[in-house]
């Protein structure tokens, strides 16, 4: 079903354009933003896929180095902030330019990435802010905040299986493979960290997890 949908999409529109709308300047350019965007949409579905059947399979190998925590922080500013700012959500990021962690930094990068985007999906104003807290010498607490849409307790112990969507309107609008959790979990499962979260409707939702 994920992958009939937008390949359905693709030949529908395609198939409009060769019985003719390819010469009607009024809505050819729109069909073509239409079929790029379920193009992109079955890209990081493979992506996804193929990142989640690696893992699943136990073929993640994890490439375990010291990472200036910094360095993640000022790439999810650079990557994420144009998207916040069009939607009227501020982004709140820490300074933790002392803190060091041990990771793999592409897996690490795409659990930040992926809690950070969801956020911002699932917002439409207000701040969302990652905070970093020391809990000992050697492990760090992270958490990213939002005052989106929450999530109802009946689909809190759901939302980290494959495919599964809080909102499939909104999931679709925004591209979302419902994937991305499934993946957060897994990734942090092999760092030997647990992904938590706590929400309410229409106040907002918090991940959290730790890492050493």
């Amino acid at each position: 079903h994920e992958l009939k949908t937008p390949i359905f999409t693709i030949k529908g529109f395609v198939d409009t354009l060769l019985d003719g709308a390819l010469e009607d300047s009024n809505v050819n350019k729109i069909f073509l933003m239409k079929i790029k965007k379920q193009s992109n949409r079955l890209d990081n579905l493979f992506s996804d896929l193929i990142d989640i059947t690696k893992i699943e399979s136990n073929e993640l190998a994890l490439n375990m180095e010291s990472i200036r925590l910094q360095n993640i922080i000022d790439w999810l500013e650079t990557s994420y902030e144009s998207k916040a700012k069009s939607k009227d959500i501020i982004l709140v990021f820490p300074d933790c330019s002392n803190i060091t962690i041990k990771a793999d930094l592409k897996y690490i990068k795409s659990v930040f990435s992926n809690l950070l985007e969801n956020a911002i999906n699932y917002s439409d104003k207000g701040k969302i802010i990652i905070s970093i807290k020391n809990i000992s010498e050697s492990k760090i607490s992270i958490s990213i905040l939002d005052n989106g849409i929450g999530i109802k307790n009946s689909q809190l112990g759901r939302i980290f299986e494959r495919f599964y969507r809080v909102d499939n309107d909104r999931s679709r609008d925004t591209g979302g493979t419902g994937l991305g959790l499934a993946i957060v979990k897994h990734i942090l499962d092999a760092h030997g960290s647990k992904i938590r979260v706590e929400s309410k409707v229409n106040q907002g939702t918090v991940f959290s997890f730790e890492l050493n």
